[in-house]
C-alpha cells in the first residue's frame, strides 16, 4: 500500500512539473515593470532579474524580455538621430545572427531572428523592438523557444505597445 501511495505521489509530482510548461505566462494578471525611466506591462508570471550587459531582464517559464538603454551621447558624431537609423545600426552590430529586415507595423519598429541558446541545440526566436526615449535609444527584446515563437508574436507586440518612458 505504501508503494502504491508513493507511486501515485511521484506521478502527481511529475505531472505538476510538466504542467508548468503548459501554463501561459500571458494569462496571468498584468504587472508593470519600471527601470531607468522605461516601463513595460507584462504579467505577474514574470520576475525582475539581473542579467549582465542589459538594463533589465524580465524572466518567466516560457519567455524572457531583455532591455537595453543606450544614451544619445553614445552616438554623438555618428549621425544617428532617428529610431530607424538606430535600428539599422543594431541590425549591423548583430549581423552574425542574420537579423531580418526592419519592420514598421502598428506604430512599432522591430526585427526578428533565431539563434542557438546557451544550451547546445536549443534554438530561440527573438523579436527585437526599438524605441527612442527622451534621453536614450532602447532595445526591448523578447525571446522564447523557436517552437513557440510564431504563437508568441502577438503577445510580444501587445507587450511592446505598452512601453512608455518617463519625461
Amino acid at each position: 500500500m505504501k508503494k502504491l501511495i508513493s507511486c501515485v505521489m511521484a506521478v502527481c509530482m511529475l505531472l505538476s512539473f510538466s504542467a508548468c510548461g503548459l501554463i501561459d505566462v500571458y494569462a496571468a494578471k498584468e504587472k508593470t515593470f519600471t527601470k531607468e525611466g522605461m516601463s513595460i506591462t507584462l504579467t505577474s508570471a514574470f520576475s525582475d532579474e539581473d542579467y549582465e550587459g542589459y538594463t533589465a531582464c524580465y524572466d518567466s517559464i516560457q519567455v524572457a524580455v531583455f532591455t537595453l538603454r543606450e544614451p544619445f551621447a553614445d552616438f554623438e558624431g555618428l549621425g544617428i538621430d532617428t529610431v530607424k537609423q538606430y535600428g539599422e545600426l543594431v541590425r549591423i552590430a548583430n549581423a552574425d545572427s542574420e537579423p531580418g529586415a526592419l519592420i514598421e507595423e502598428d506604430g512599432l519598429l522591430y526585427f526578428e531572428y533565431t539563434a542557438e541558446g546557451e544550451e547546445e541545440g536549443l534554438i530561440h526566436g527573438y523579436m527585437t523592438f526599438l524605441f527612442k526615449g527622451p534621453d536614450a535609444f532602447w532595445i526591448v527584446q523578447f525571446c522564447c523557444e523557436e517552437d513557440d515563437f510564431a504563437d508568441r508574436k502577438a503577445d510580444f507586440k501587445k507587450s511592446a505597445k505598452t512601453v512608455t518612458f518617463a519625461e
